[in-house]
């Protein structure tokens, strides 16, 4: 979900608004939800994903 929410915002262009409402929307095939999960993640992968989500919440931090 998280990739999801920073593709939308980096590379769609959404706003943060936008990327909610787009979120809210039931998805338009099964596929493009299995593609939004893996099964499994090793730690660098798990690094950066924490780091990214840091950055996404103090980039909503910012906007509050």
């Amino acid at each position: 979900m998280v990739l999801e929410i920073k593709r939308l915002l980096y590379e769609k262009g959404f706003t943060i608004e936008g990327a909610r409402r787009q979120l809210a929307q039931p998805a338009k095939n099964s596929a493009e939800q299995k593609d939004l999960f893996r099964p499994t993640v090793d730690g660098t992968e798990m690094k950066t994903i924490k780091r990214e989500l840091q950055s996404i919440l103090t980039m909503l931090s910012r906007r509050c």
